[in-house]
């Protein structure tokens, strides 16, 4: 609302999504508009989600970058600051070969500290996916 961050919203959210029984909650989603937020307002919402939290449940983190290095650092500090497991977005470019989108991947997991789990989004349906033997060596990773 007002194109600001709404944090009595964000309370609430996560109040009745605890409360209806998830195990766990992924903040900054998944091929959303994140990449249209502003470092410091991706801060603000994971700082949010940790604080309405708590321990009750685990919090993961959608780590967005167009580089291995924007993105091992959003990662490192997602997890620096609460996230147990972070989830890899694929950076914006859309014409590269799978390889590209291995090896960036590979690249982020290999650069990330701590003890965090690392998911991927596979996007085939935004045009960037990785084939299941990708995804399998891609698992060897670290």
């Amino acid at each position: 609302m007002n194109n600001q961050l709404d944090r009595d919203a964000m309370r609430v959210q996560v109040e009745r999504t605890i409360a209806a029984g998830v195990p766990g909650i992924v903040t900054l989603g998944l091929a959303t508009k994140v990449q249209r937020l502003s470092r410091a307002e991706r801060e603000q919402l994971v700082n949010w989600a940790r604080e309405d939290i708590g321990s009750r449940v685990p919090l993961a983190v959608t780590a967005t970058g167009d580089t291995v290095r924007e993105q091992t650092e959003f990662g490192n500090w997602d997890v620096a600051h609460g996230a147990q497991w972070l989830i890899l977005q694929p950076p914006s470019t859309r014409t590269e070969p799978e390889r590209f989108y291995f090896d960036f991947f590979a690249a982020v997991m290999n650069g990330s500290t701590g003890t965090a789990g690392a998911g991927i989004q596979n996007a085939e349906y935004l045009g960037v996916g990785l084939s299941p033997e990708a995804l399998a060596e891609l698992s060897l990773v670290k």
